[in-house]
């Protein structure tokens, strides 16, 4: 696990060339499924069982959902005050993610990337998870502009950060 601690301009570059990374990630009409599972000590389990909006803690902070966004494979899950939650799912070029679903429950560097952003003591900060977190994540077909979806994801910092519910996303094609 790693901090950075980051102002705007520095947080809207690091986006930008994680935006431009996956740029070609998504761009076709394949729906099928992707799992990932992996037995191990110390695995997490989680489950889908909420219907809620997201919800749950961001590095000791309240977390409500404020907005989704599905762009070129990466699920941006926002909150208030900076606070989101950013899960790169890397697609392999002509896949989609409609229809898909991911579980995973000690994850390593293979799997989905997950960003956390939060504040502490009023700065931005942003922690990148590359393995032993344990997420749920289902997508659904979208309506119009509309993709809906549900997400259980537990991280293993220290604050024991977590988020579950559902959610419609923005969806770009």
């Amino acid at each position: 696990m790693r901090t950075i601690s980051a102002r705007p301009a520095t947080l809207f570059l690091i986006l930008l060339v994680a935006a431009m990374l996956c740029a070609g990630c998504a761009s076709s009409e394949d729906s099928a499924t992707a799992s990932s599972s992996r037995e191990s000590d110390g695995t997490r389990t989680v489950s889908l069982g909420s219907d809620q909006p997201v919800h749950g803690e961001a590095h000791g902070n309240a977390f409500a959902l404020d907005r989704a966004e599905m762009q070129n494979g990466i699920l941006t899950l926002h909150g208030d005050d900076g606070m989101a939650f950013f899960v790169f799912l890397f697609l392999e070029d002509g896949q989609t993610v409609e229809g898909r679903s991911y579980r995973v429950e000690q994850a390593d560097f293979g799997d989905p990337h997950i960003h956390m952003h939060y504040r502490e003591q009023g700065s931005l900060e942003i922690d990148t998870f590359m393995d032993k977190y344990a997420l749920e994540l289902e997508l659904g077909h979208p309506e119009g502009d509309k993709l809906p979806g549900r997400i259980s994801l537990r991280l293993p910092d220290d604050a024991g950060s977590a988020i579950e519910g559902s959610f419609v996303a923005s969806y770009t094609r």
